[in-house]
């Protein structure tokens, strides 16, 4: 794939891009206007319209609100809350609106700095592959994929079923103070053990021979991954691989709405940089005392073994044929040991 044919694939995806972000913002604007919205009256009423997305983000930008009474001046969330004109906003939008938007501009953000990178052959000394790149078949197809996920699939989930099942049945707070920091560092270090442990069991069983090509194999797709392709998955997998191991603790935990966000913000990073084909030393996304993003290449390119991120291809020895193959290649890991 020459320089000359990924600068064409983007330029189409950015006019892509743009088209369908107008849809979208039009398509959920009309179906939040159907909607009772309990607005403010310091919401601006000049354009854009009061109770639609775009006013969201307007207020967020400009609102500045002129009464500053607050329910709770100490706490930064509350005020963050009240000073945004987010707070007149209902607790489904606000649930809905702050899962899409971190995984949108992160998803985008991240891949773009990973684009610019893949471009200018930027740290070659940590490439893994020796910056080997799929085909622009596989590329665009997977742009496209994710395009409807972020914008589309996603948003209509987070509000019909994720906002009933973690606010209204698991009891997730979104309007409350912030937690302590043993408390935030209590349910971070229960949700990444959950997300590492149920992660590594379930994508060991997608590689079953029964559910191998019906679930798993699509994924596999990508032999030599990219950040993208960190989302190129089918919608079972992503529910049973994806989405379950990492809401399951904060699940379990009745974590913060903002420890949430956070938690699934660092994910989305560390999906991508897992699958950049860089593995960089002391990121503080794949920090390992082993190299897990090397592992992962090699899970993508010889599909096998290597199934978890932190510690149980190291205690249940399921990486023993990636260690094989590097003495047997004389291959120098870029990290770890």
């Amino acid at each position: 794939m020459t320089f000359y044919q990924v600068d064409q694939l983007f330029a189409s995806i950015s006019n892509q891009f743009i088209s369908f972000s107008w849809t979208y913002s039009i398509v959920i604007d009309y179906f939040y206007a159907s909607m009772t919205l309990p607005i403010a009256p310091q919401v601006c009423s000049s354009t854009p319209e009061n109770g639609s997305t775009v006013s969201l983000l307007y207020n967020i930008a400009f609102n500045s609100s002129t009464d500053i009474s607050l329910p709770n001046e100490s706490d930064p969330w509350l005020t963050f809350l009240h000073y945004s004109g987010i707070d007149s906003y209902d607790d489904r939008i606000i649930f809905t609106a702050g899962l899409c938007l971190t995984n949108i501009i992160l998803f985008y953000g991240t891949n773009l700095i990973f684009y610019i990178m893949y471009w200018y052959d930027m740290l070659p000394q940590y490439r893994i592959n020796g910056g080997k790149m799929p085909s622009s078949e596989l590329t665009w197809d997977c742009l496209k994929e994710t395009a409807i996920g972020n914008f589309i699939s996603q948003p209509i989930f987070a509000y019909l079923l994720g906002y009933p099942l973690l606010i209204t049945w698991v009891g997730m707070p979104i309007r409350a103070p912030l937690p302590s920091l043993r408390v935030w560092v209590r349910d971070w270090l229960i949700a990444f053990v959950l997300n590492d442990t149920l992660f590594y069991w379930i994508h060991r069983l997608l590689h079953h021979p029964l559910l191998y090509k019906h679930i798993h194999k699509h994924h596999h797709m990508f032999h030599t991954p990219i950040g993208i392709s960190a989302s190129y998955a089918t919608m079972l997998e992503s529910l049973t691989a994806g989405l379950i191991p990492t809401i399951t603790g904060c699940c379990l935990m009745k974590s913060h709405y903002l420890l949430f966000v956070c938690f699934i913000g660092w994910k989305i990073i560390e999906g991508i940089e897992l699958h950049s084909g860089y593995a960089f030393p002391y990121s503080p996304f794949t920090f390992t005392p082993y190299p897990v993003t090397e592992r992962h290449d090699f899970h993508h390119s010889h599909n096998t073994g290597c199934y978890g991120g932190w510690f149980w291809d190291w205690v249940c020895g399921t990486d023993k044929t990636f260690i094989e193959f590097k003495k047997s290649k004389n291959i120098k890991s870029i990290v770890g040991a």
